[in-house]
């Protein structure tokens, strides 16, 4: 049986997944969530679509949009500000440094003008 796709080839979606790094100056791993943009590579009559760029989540279903991909930067930056500060929630009160939070940026953004508003030239 076919299912409705809502994700079609060559569009960009933006994926939340956890990153593992050494800081310089520790020994310790940290983990940080990062926000990355990924290309629908292709989708099938299943539902499962490939996504190319990200390294991270290769095959998701189409269900997932909204929960695990995200059509825009900010929306995913929002989901990942929830996982950051759950985990500093849970490991700030054993003494844990706040995680980095590499997504601010896409928050940050002012969003575009409406359609059809008038801007100001001075």
């Amino acid at each position: 049986m076919k299912r409705a796709v809502n994700a079609h080839p060559g569009e960009a979606l933006w994926v939340v997944y956890e990153h593992f790094y050494y800081p310089a100056a520790g020994a310790l791993v940290q983990k940080e969530y990062c926000v990355v943009r990924a290309e629908v590579v292709e989708v099938n009559e299943y539902g499962w679509m490939t996504l190319g760029g990200c390294g991270y989540w290769d095959k998701l279903g189409t269900g997932s949009l909204g929960t695990l991909v995200f059509r825009s930067a900010q929306e995913a930056a929002r989901r990942a500000q929830a996982l950051t500060d759950r985990e500093d929630r849970v490991w700030g009160g054993m003494g844990e440094a706040p995680m980095r939070r590499t997504w601010e940026r896409y928050l940050r953004e002012d969003p575009p003008p409406p359609e059809g508003a008038q801007m100001s030239l001075f």
